[in-house]
């Protein structure tokens, strides 16, 4: 048994390293991606709700990396809560472009701009607000290595919703956790 330890210390020592570990420094980020990520949101709205509503947030991102560090694709990003028995949902469909600032690091910063969607389901009364406008995002995350094209990642995004004809502005603030392959 000492004669291993001994033999693992020094390759360890040595800088031995298997094929897989060797991997880990080569750029990884190449062709198509995708990505799926869930966890809470934050909802603040001028004036449908009035407050800040915690709720549960879910994200679906896919596109084609330009290079290792330049990804172009769309999102599409949905947050929901039950709130007094009323059902409020938020949505926003992205072009996104995500960069990662060092080709081997799995930092990046996502941005992006499309169209939202506000709805508010007062079951009540069985009427509902829904309409859309101007929405964008921003964002930040890590991609941790899990397999060979298989990373966990976790972020943190901003979204803003400007919808005019309900009289509102809408902020969303999300912590998710999700997987993302190359």
């Amino acid at each position: 048994m000492r004669k291993i330890l001994a033999v693992v210390a020094i390759a360890g020592t040595l800088g031995w390293t298997s094929p897989a570990v060797a991997q880990v420094r080569e750029p990884y980020r190449d062709g198509w991606w995708g990505s799926v990520n869930f966890g809470p949101g934050w909802n603040s709205s001028d004036n449908l709700e009035g407050e800040r509503l915690t709720g549960f947030a879910g994200a679906l991102r896919g596109g084609y990396a330009l290079s290792a560090n330049w990804l172009v694709g769309g999102e599409i990003m949905g947050w929901y809560r039950d709130y007094l028995s009323d059902e409020l949902t938020r949505w926003n469909f992205s072009g996104t472009l995500l960069v990662y600032p060092g080709q081997t690091s799995g930092f990046f910063f996502k941005g992006g701009v499309g169209l939202a969607s506000v709805e508010f389901i007062p079951v009540s009364t069985g009427g509902s607000q829904r309409d859309s406008g101007l929405g964008w995002d921003l964002g930040l995350g890590y991609d941790f290595r899990i397999g060979q094209t298989i990373f966990l990642t976790v972020a943190a995004d901003w979204y803003f919703q400007d919808v005019p004809s309900l009289d509102t502005t809408n902020q969303l603030a999300l912590l998710t956790l999700g997987l993302t392959w190359f």
